[in-house]
């Protein structure tokens, strides 16, 4: 009996740790979030992932920069304290309008499945039809917070950015950490 109540104490310890470890919990109940962002004829096209060397105060649209499909845990771990990480969203409206409001979150999901958020927000005034917005999304912090919480390194395995506008999906990429 001794044995039992200590593996549930420890099952217990163990679950209130990995939960009090988990990073965001960004997913509100009864959204469906994979409803398609299609508002006033969107089409989103693109959302990259990146790096750049920023100087102080620079842009990313003004960096040179250079999109990662595929890296090493251990070299991007070091490079989170040298290098700015971007996702660059881009998306085209087909239909014009005076005011339109965007509440964008992008979620980054580790191969652990924990989840770390981010919150935007976007006033677009006088759009023309056709008319392309794009926008960087600087994910340095999210990912060193990642690395801090998994010991000073990013865990091996697929990574997922997802980016949501008004609780609508717009795009996802991937990155493959080896």
């Amino acid at each position: 009996m001794k044995k039992i109540l200590a593996l549930a104490l420890a099952l217990c310890l163990t679950l209130g740790t990995s939960l009090a470890l988990a990073a965001d919990q960004p997913f509100v109940d009864g959204v469906n979030y994979r409803n398609q962002f299609t508002e006033f004829g969107a089409r989103p096209s693109m959302l990259n992932f990146g790096s750049a060397n920023l100087a102080p105060g620079q842009m990313f649209d003004q960096a040179d920069k250079t999109t990662i499909t595929k890296s090493s845990n251990k070299s991007m771990s070091k490079a989170l304290d040298k290098l700015s990480y971007y996702c660059y969203a881009k998306w085209q409206f087909a239909q014009s309008f005076d005011y339109y409001y965007i509440d964008a979150m992008l979620v980054l999901t580790d191969p652990e499945g924990n989840y770390y958020a981010m919150y935007t927000e976007h006033e677009m005034f006088d759009s023309d039809r056709k008319a392309i917005w794009y926008c960087y999304y600087d994910v340095t912090d999210l990912l060193r917070r990642c690395r801090d919480e998994h010991d000073g390194t990013l865990p091996k395995g697929q990574y997922s950015f997802s980016m949501f506008f008004n609780d609508m999906s717009v795009r996802t990429n991937t990155l493959l950490l080896t």
